[in-house]
Protein backbone atom coordinates (compact mmCIF):
# COMPACT_ATOMS: atom_id res chain seq x y z
CA UNK A 1 0.00 0.00 0.00
CA UNK A 2 1.55 3.51 -0.91
CA UNK A 3 2.70 5.64 2.13
CA UNK A 4 0.47 8.19 3.49
CA UNK A 5 -2.66 6.00 2.26
CA UNK A 6 -4.61 4.58 4.79
CA UNK A 7 -6.88 1.03 4.56
CA UNK A 8 -9.96 0.66 6.36
CA UNK A 9 -10.32 -3.13 7.55
CA UNK A 10 -12.87 -4.93 8.89
CA UNK A 11 -12.66 -5.91 12.66
CA UNK A 12 -12.61 -8.97 13.93
CA UNK A 13 -11.40 -10.68 17.11
CA UNK A 14 -9.18 -13.02 15.39
CA UNK A 15 -7.53 -9.68 13.04
CA UNK A 16 -7.45 -8.37 16.88
CA UNK A 17 -5.18 -10.90 18.09
CA UNK A 18 -3.14 -11.35 14.80
CA UNK A 19 -2.32 -7.89 14.79
CA UNK A 20 -1.19 -7.47 18.47
CA UNK A 21 0.89 -11.21 18.12
CA UNK A 22 2.84 -9.01 15.15
CA UNK A 23 3.22 -6.56 16.92
CA UNK A 24 4.59 -7.89 19.97
CA UNK A 25 6.54 -10.28 17.88
CA UNK A 26 5.11 -13.46 18.45
CA UNK A 27 4.50 -13.75 14.65
CA UNK A 28 7.52 -13.88 12.27
CA UNK A 29 6.87 -11.58 8.76
CA UNK A 30 8.09 -13.87 5.63
CA UNK A 31 9.00 -12.16 2.67
CA UNK A 32 7.69 -13.65 -0.89
CA UNK A 33 10.09 -15.47 -2.93
CA UNK A 34 8.87 -16.45 -6.23
CA UNK A 35 9.37 -19.46 -7.97
CA UNK A 36 11.43 -20.56 -10.31
CA UNK A 37 9.57 -20.95 -12.52
CA UNK A 38 8.64 -17.43 -12.67
CA UNK A 39 12.29 -16.03 -12.73
CA UNK A 40 13.94 -17.81 -15.43
CA UNK A 41 13.19 -18.22 -19.08
CA UNK A 42 10.73 -21.12 -20.49
CA UNK A 43 12.01 -24.14 -21.02
CA UNK A 44 11.74 -26.81 -22.89
CA UNK A 45 12.50 -30.56 -22.42
CA UNK A 46 13.78 -32.83 -25.25
CA UNK A 47 13.12 -36.61 -25.70
CA UNK A 48 16.61 -37.30 -24.75
CA UNK A 49 15.76 -35.91 -21.22
CA UNK A 50 18.38 -32.40 -22.16
CA UNK A 51 16.57 -29.32 -20.84
CA UNK A 52 17.01 -26.45 -23.22
CA UNK A 53 16.36 -22.61 -22.68
CA UNK A 54 14.69 -20.70 -24.84
CA UNK A 55 17.04 -17.71 -26.46
CA UNK A 56 15.82 -14.45 -27.31
CA UNK A 57 16.81 -11.64 -29.30
CA UNK A 58 15.09 -8.36 -29.43
CA UNK A 59 16.84 -6.24 -31.95
CA UNK A 60 15.03 -5.20 -35.01
CA UNK A 61 14.73 -7.95 -37.81
CA UNK A 62 11.76 -7.11 -39.55
CA UNK A 63 11.86 -4.92 -43.60
CA UNK A 64 13.76 -2.42 -44.16
CA UNK A 65 16.36 -2.82 -41.70
CA UNK A 66 19.49 -0.69 -42.02
CA UNK A 67 22.91 -2.43 -41.31
CA UNK A 68 26.44 -1.16 -41.96
CA UNK A 69 27.66 -3.15 -44.82
CA UNK A 70 31.66 -0.78 -45.10
CA UNK A 71 34.54 -2.83 -46.03
CA UNK A 72 37.63 -2.20 -45.26
CA UNK A 73 41.13 -3.09 -46.22
CA UNK A 74 44.26 -5.72 -44.59
CA UNK A 75 45.42 -3.47 -42.36
CA UNK A 76 42.27 -2.60 -40.63
CA UNK A 77 41.45 1.11 -42.28
CA UNK A 78 38.15 1.66 -43.70
CA UNK A 79 38.11 1.12 -47.30
CA UNK A 80 34.24 2.21 -48.17
CA UNK A 81 31.04 3.37 -45.92
CA UNK A 82 28.47 2.47 -46.88
CA UNK A 83 24.73 0.68 -45.46
CA UNK A 84 22.66 -2.01 -46.72
CA UNK A 85 18.41 -2.01 -46.25
CA UNK A 86 17.48 -5.46 -46.24
CA UNK A 87 14.95 -7.53 -44.99
CA UNK A 88 16.28 -8.43 -41.69
CA UNK A 89 14.49 -11.59 -40.88
CA UNK A 90 15.58 -12.97 -43.93
CA UNK A 91 18.85 -11.23 -44.34
CA UNK A 92 22.16 -13.91 -44.85
CA UNK A 93 25.32 -12.13 -42.93
CA UNK A 94 27.37 -14.94 -44.98
CA UNK A 95 26.29 -14.51 -48.71
CA UNK A 96 25.34 -10.74 -47.92
CA UNK A 97 21.87 -11.02 -49.25
CA UNK A 98 18.39 -10.77 -47.86
CA UNK A 99 14.45 -11.47 -49.86
CA UNK A 100 12.02 -8.66 -50.69
CA UNK A 101 11.15 -6.49 -47.95
CA UNK A 102 7.38 -4.69 -48.13
CA UNK A 103 5.47 -1.99 -48.77
CA UNK A 104 2.45 -0.07 -49.23
CA UNK A 105 1.23 2.83 -51.18
CA UNK A 106 -2.72 3.18 -50.98
CA UNK A 107 -3.61 0.02 -49.55
CA UNK A 108 -1.85 -1.35 -52.81
CA UNK A 109 1.74 -3.73 -52.11
CA UNK A 110 4.07 -3.44 -53.34
CA UNK A 111 8.32 -5.90 -52.98
CA UNK A 112 11.19 -3.79 -52.48
CA UNK A 113 14.65 -5.84 -53.26
CA UNK A 114 17.21 -5.05 -50.78
CA UNK A 115 20.06 -2.22 -51.35
CA UNK A 116 23.21 -0.93 -50.99
CA UNK A 117 23.81 2.87 -50.85
CA UNK A 118 27.46 4.75 -50.15
CA UNK A 119 27.63 6.28 -47.11
CA UNK A 120 29.64 9.98 -47.73
CA UNK A 121 31.22 12.67 -45.98
CA UNK A 122 28.51 14.73 -47.53
CA UNK A 123 25.90 12.60 -46.20
CA UNK A 124 27.19 12.54 -43.02
CA UNK A 125 27.65 16.18 -42.71
CA UNK A 126 23.72 17.27 -44.38
CA UNK A 127 22.13 15.02 -42.10
CA UNK A 128 20.93 12.60 -44.99
CA UNK A 129 18.31 10.07 -44.12
CA UNK A 130 17.21 6.74 -45.64
CA UNK A 131 13.69 6.91 -47.78
CA UNK A 132 11.88 4.84 -49.75
CA UNK A 133 10.75 7.15 -53.03
CA UNK A 134 7.68 5.98 -54.63
CA UNK A 135 7.15 7.43 -57.90
CA UNK A 136 4.13 6.94 -60.25
CA UNK A 137 5.16 8.66 -64.27
CA UNK A 138 3.28 11.29 -65.16
CA UNK A 139 3.27 10.22 -69.32
CA UNK A 140 3.21 6.06 -68.80
CA UNK A 141 2.10 5.79 -64.88
CA UNK A 142 4.73 3.25 -64.18
CA UNK A 143 5.07 2.81 -60.74
CA UNK A 144 8.32 2.75 -59.58
CA UNK A 145 9.80 2.40 -55.83
CA UNK A 146 13.56 3.01 -54.44
CA UNK A 147 15.73 2.92 -51.76
CA UNK A 148 17.21 6.66 -51.66
CA UNK A 149 19.90 8.21 -49.28
CA UNK A 150 19.60 11.92 -49.41
CA UNK A 151 18.95 15.52 -48.02
CA UNK A 152 15.73 17.11 -48.86
CA UNK A 153 12.44 15.44 -50.63
CA UNK A 154 9.89 16.77 -52.38
CA UNK A 155 6.33 15.30 -52.01
CA UNK A 156 3.63 15.91 -55.12
CA UNK A 157 1.07 14.69 -57.03
CA UNK A 158 3.31 11.68 -58.23
CA UNK A 159 6.15 10.92 -55.66
CA UNK A 160 5.59 10.29 -51.92
CA UNK A 161 8.38 9.32 -49.49
CA UNK A 162 8.47 6.96 -46.21
CA UNK A 163 11.49 8.05 -43.85
CA UNK A 164 13.30 3.96 -42.86
CA UNK A 165 16.00 5.22 -40.57
CA UNK A 166 18.94 7.82 -40.61
CA UNK A 167 22.78 7.72 -40.47
CA UNK A 168 24.41 9.98 -38.18
CA UNK A 169 28.01 11.02 -37.85
CA UNK A 170 30.10 8.47 -34.86
CA UNK A 171 33.59 9.07 -34.59
CA UNK A 172 32.93 6.28 -31.77
CA UNK A 173 32.43 3.35 -34.55
CA UNK A 174 35.30 2.27 -37.30
CA UNK A 175 32.97 3.27 -39.83
CA UNK A 176 32.32 6.86 -38.27
CA UNK A 177 28.95 6.40 -38.24
CA UNK A 178 25.87 5.04 -36.62
CA UNK A 179 22.77 3.76 -37.52
CA UNK A 180 19.17 4.85 -35.80
CA UNK A 181 16.42 2.48 -37.45
CA UNK A 182 13.59 4.84 -37.21
CA UNK A 183 11.02 2.22 -38.70
CA UNK A 184 10.94 -0.40 -36.55
CA UNK A 185 7.66 -2.45 -36.80
CA UNK A 186 5.22 -3.62 -39.53
CA UNK A 187 4.70 -2.77 -43.47
CA UNK A 188 5.42 0.78 -44.24
CA UNK A 189 2.43 2.82 -45.54
CA UNK A 190 2.49 5.66 -47.58
CA UNK A 191 -0.04 7.89 -49.24
CA UNK A 192 -0.29 9.42 -52.90
CA UNK A 193 -2.40 12.49 -52.74
CA UNK A 194 -3.66 13.83 -56.02
CA UNK A 195 -6.61 16.22 -57.82
CA UNK A 196 -8.70 14.16 -59.87
CA UNK A 197 -7.65 15.00 -63.36
CA UNK A 198 -4.01 14.41 -62.57
CA UNK A 199 -5.06 10.79 -62.42
CA UNK A 200 -2.28 10.28 -59.86
CA UNK A 201 -3.72 7.93 -56.93
CA UNK A 202 -2.44 3.99 -57.25
CA UNK A 203 -5.02 2.02 -58.78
Amino acid sequence: MPEGRVQLIAYSPRLDTALRRLISGELETRRYTPAQSETTPKQTILPSGKVTQAEVDYSYNGYFKIIDASTYNEDGTLAEAKIKIVDGATYDEETGTSGTSRCKVNNAYFDVPQAELAVTAQALNSGYAVFLHYNKNSSTAEETITLEFDETITEDSYNCYYQVGRVLSDNNENAGFSIQQDHVVGVPQMFLFGTCNQDSFVE
